[in-house]
């Protein structure tokens, strides 16, 4: 599979919000059992233009070091 990146642009924030909130959606709930601490966790990780962001469905298809 061929691979491209593509510079983040501000629309591509809630498509960003919702990867962060799918992936990462079993350890909030596991660390932060409150919807309210768990609201704040997301609010806290809200879309950055400097993050790289990776699809769950892409996740492991690198090298191994």
């Amino acid at each position: 599979m061929e691979y491209q990146l593509k510079a983040a642009v501000t629309e591509d924030a809630e498509w960003v919000n919702e990867l962060t909130y799918n992936t990462m959606r079993p350890w909030v709930e596991e660390s932060w059992p409150s919807e309210t601490d768990q609201r704040h966790y997301y609010e806290l990780n809200i879309f950055d233009l400097s993050d790289i962001h990776l699809a769950p469905a892409f996740h492991g298809n690198g090298q191994e070091n």
